[in-house]
């Protein structure tokens, strides 16, 4: 063997293998990847009877306040002994009895008035009956005592005895409803409920509880210490919290510019307060910017305690998985504690009142970590983010939700999924771009003044932006919260006005990736760019498949190109980047799934590549460009200064029915070819100099090697090279008729190794008819064809393209 082209072989597969890696993602709050990929089960018909009928609860009884005393000193058989004192006023008159929410507890006794009262449980719920009825606004209170062992979600949430800690999660991950306040207390456990909260929790000295709230009182009684907390904001029961531990707590981090004299409180064991100190110093900067964006922090104090699962947003008391702060990255802490304390607004202050609508809460607590990137490092961190965090999105939301859904409504399967988490933040992004940054500022800001402790749903959303903002957002709502998948848009064409030289007619195509139908009103970010790299950005609407905007420029400036969305303002099925270049070698612009290089370059250069997630425009094509693909292709833009040359690289993938190009490579690897054309006035060609490489034989992936990667739009197509053919087409003999045909298509072989398969191809390049060729002379039936121009292309036994001959069906 030639031992160079085996050690060169080896490396250009370890680079490719290196390069499909997936990036790791690390999921937050209550959100695992796991999780999103295990199988999920749709509600039954007495589940959603049970969420319905406890939102109805709070319409006739409003709870005033929850007296929780909890005894966790039992710690060998990981049981509670416990009494609650549920105080609550009448809505309506005639009021006999109020049903709990109890999770599997052993309920011992009820008491009213001092006496015990009777009460069914059925281990979900329990019935309390009055001794009489209940006029309207009447004050009273009924106390619970139970024991047990509290419930875990199998998956995560409930209660958790394990390694020297205590707590609880408020969230049952794979539980329908997921409201896990039921678990520990009794209540009305839903997202609409909210009061306030005194705890007292004995457990076993040294170890002491933590809550949300301020802590009022510690007692010690016979080796056990019992700390009261009281929570004066009313929050529902899943945000309600407790953990214990051996814990420490450090207040010193420096304070916030915006609100100096806010307590911050970081809880942790001995041995990993200092680590925890050092990965959450950016609380005081997530303290600002989201003072900025969404209004004051209205809770008494910052606290994050250390537990060893989570991370869940309890107010003043956050569970935060000590794994992350002992394994984890800065930037991992950074963007886990930006997410928690987003949740801070969205969420703790006014919530979702349906879990279909969970991304309320989840996708802006994870867009209120994208702000946080952006505060502390800048515009260009900040845009790596949300282009990072679309990248996932667009390839593994439809897999690991098994579907390309809406975010409203969401099947309740898929509450906890990426779509809620990931896409949700893509689409705020969306929002912040249709009301410009001023206009989003203010409706966060009034969301919170107005909306605080109340709950909404995505219609209520998005009335009430609506109505306190001058851009309205029904589009919006239509086109990116209700609508699946994604919208697509690029430049199609520039033309120059002939009767006024300063005015470019630039025509936008809008397509749909997965989507169910285009938008409607969106708005976009044009950018011109001169010789000299001025830039000057228009905006301009689009309502349709085919937009065409007409920009007027300075007499003084002569556009090079046109782009959209350089900035990242909006987030949809493309993926772009840029770079100034001054040097030969490689150039890493991400999401490109291109991977250029310079080789010569005498001056400075820029160069943009947008790969868009939609097919091109068809246009015109040479014979031999059988079908453009449909699911991508690139927009290589440069401006140079002198001489610049670059080579490139585009991968395929179609190994998979998932993969961007299984389409266009169900004939082979054979049958892939690159196309290009510099732009819309030119037809679709086999790009030359190009090489393609199979690592893998049958395997449908490799890529394509530019040998020389000059601007214009390049595309996978289903086709062949007329160079690289196997055959001499003068000595081929295959004859196809009657022509036109009309319902049976002679195919007549000179020999009968010559063609061993014939596809018909239609004039949009999909393949509509396949046959196997077994004989010299054979007929195919194509009378359920319709009329119209049709390719035969012929293959031989080993899959290589033989001959293209045109068909035409006509009756």
């Amino acid at each position: 063997m030639n031992f160079k082209i085996y050690f060169t072989l080896l490396f250009l597969l370890i680079c490719f293998l290196g390069f499909s890696q997936p990036e790791l993602q690390h999921q937050y709050c209550h959100h695992a990847e796991n999780f999103a990929m295990l199988p999920h089960k749709e509600p039954t018909f007495e589940e959603l009877m049970m969420i319905e009928n406890s939102n109805k609860r709070s319409d006739s009884i409003d709870i005033i306040n929850y007296s929780i005393h909890l005894d966790v000193t039992n710690v060998a058989a990981k049981k509670i002994q416990a009494f609650t004192e549920v105080s609550f006023e009448t809505k309506i008159p005639g009021i006999s009895s109020i049903t709990l929410d109890l999770l599997k507890l052993q309920v011992d006794s009820i008491i009213q008035n001092g006496q015990k009262i009777n009460f069914n449980y059925d281990g979900n719920v329990i019935v309390i009956f009055f001794n009489g009825t209940l006029p309207v606004n009447s004050k009273t209170s009924v106390v619970i005592y139970y024991q047990g062992v509290p419930s875990r979600d199998p998956v995560w949430g409930g209660v958790y005895f394990v390694d020297k800690y205590i707590y609880n999660l408020g969230i049952g991950l794979s539980t329908t409803p997921p409201n896990f306040g039921k678990v520990w207390f009794p209540c009305f456990d839903n997202f609409v409920e909210r009061t306030t909260y005194d705890y007292f929790i004995r457990s076993i000295a040294p170890t002491r509880a933590y809550c949300v709230g301020h802590l009022v009182k510690e007692d010690s009684v016979f080796q056990t210490i019992e700390r009261h907390y009281r929570m004066d904001f009313p929050i529902p029961t899943y945000l309600s919290s407790f953990a214990v531990s051996d814990y420490v707590v450090d207040r010193q981090l420096t304070h916030s510019i915006s609100n100096p004299n806010l307590p911050i409180d970081l809880i942790a064991r001995p041995a990993d307060i200092t680590r925890m100190k050092m990965q959450m110093a950016g609380i005081p900067d997530a303290v600002d910017a989201f003072e900025f964006w969404f209004g004051p922090y209205k809770f008494e104090r910052v606290g994050f305690v250390a537990t060893t699962v989570g991370a869940m947003e309890h107010p003043t008391n956050t569970a935060y998985p000590i794994s992350t702060v002992s394994g984890g990255s800065l930037t991992d802490n950074e963007r886990l504690m930006a997410h928690e304390f987003g949740h801070q607004w969205w969420g703790n202050l006014t919530t979702l009142d349906d879990a279909r609508d969970m991304w309320i809460k989840e996708g802006n607590a994870e867009y209120a970590s994208h702000l946080f990137f952006e505060h502390v490092y800048g515009p260009k961190r900040f845009r790596d983010v949300v282009k990072s965090n679309l990248s996932f999105i667009i390839f593994n939301a439809h897999l690991n939700d098994s579907a390309y859904l809406p975010l409203s409504p969401m099947p309740y399967k898929n509450t906890y999924g990426t779509h809620t988490y990931r896409k949700g933040a893509a689409m705020i992004h969306n929002l912040r771009a249709y009301l410009g940054d001023s206009l989003y500022r203010k409706i966060c800001h009034t969301i919170f003044d107005s909306l605080t402790g109340k709950s909404m749903n995505a219609f209520e959303f998005r009335d009430f932006i609506n109505r306190n903002s001058t851009t309205k957002v029904t589009d919006f709502f239509d086109d990116h919260i209700f609508n699946k998948g994604y919208l697509g848009f690029y430049i199609d064409s520039v033309i120059q006005s002939p009767a006024q030289i300063n005015r470019y007619h630039i025509n936008v195509i809008q397509k749909m990736h997965n989507a169910d139908h285009i938008g409607t009103n969106v708005p976009l970010k044009l950018i011109a760019y001169d010789k000299n790299r001025n830039r000057i950005v228009r905006d301009i609407i689009v309502n349709t498949s085919s937009t065409w905007v007409n920009i007027d420029l300075p007499i003084s400036f002569n556009p090079v190109l046109f782009l959209l969305n350089e900035d990242q303002t909006l987030n949809y099925a493309s993926f772009q980047d840029n770079t100034l270049i001054n040097s030969k070698g490689t150039i890493s612009l991400a999401g490109s799934a291109m991977t250029p290089a310079v080789v010569e370059i005498s001056d400075t250069a820029y160069i943009n590549i947008a790969h868009h997630l939609v097919g091109p425009s068809e246009g015109r094509k040479k014979s031999n460009v059988l079908k453009l693909s449909d699911t991508h292709f690139w927009q290589v833009y440069t401006i140079p200064n002198g001489n610049l040359k670059m080579t490139g690289r585009i991968d395929y993938n179609g190994s998979t029915i998932s993969s961007l190009d299984y389409d266009i490579l169900r004939g082979g690897e054979d049958s892939v070819i690159l196309v290009y054309r510099k732009n819309f006035t030119e037809e679709w060609r086999s790009f030359q100099p190009a090489t393609k490489l199979k690592l893998t034989l049958n395997d449908n992936r490799g890529f394509i090697r530019i040998d020389d990667l000059i601007p214009g739009e390049y595309a996978l197509a289903y086709g062949y090279n007329p160079s690289v053919n196997t055959f001499n087409h003068s000595d081929i003999s295959i004859k196809v008729f009657p022509m036109p045909v009309l319902n049976i298509l002679n195919i007549q072989l000179s020999d009968q190794n010559v063609a061993s398969k014939v596809e018909l191809i239609n004039e949009n390049g999909q393949i509509v008819l396949q046959q196997e060729l077994l004989n010299s002379t054979n007929q195919i039936r194509v009378d359920n064809l319709t009329s119209s121009r049709y390719s035969a292309v012929f293959y031989n036994k080993d899959g290589k393209f033989v001959l293209e001959k045109p068909i035409l069906i006509n009756r």
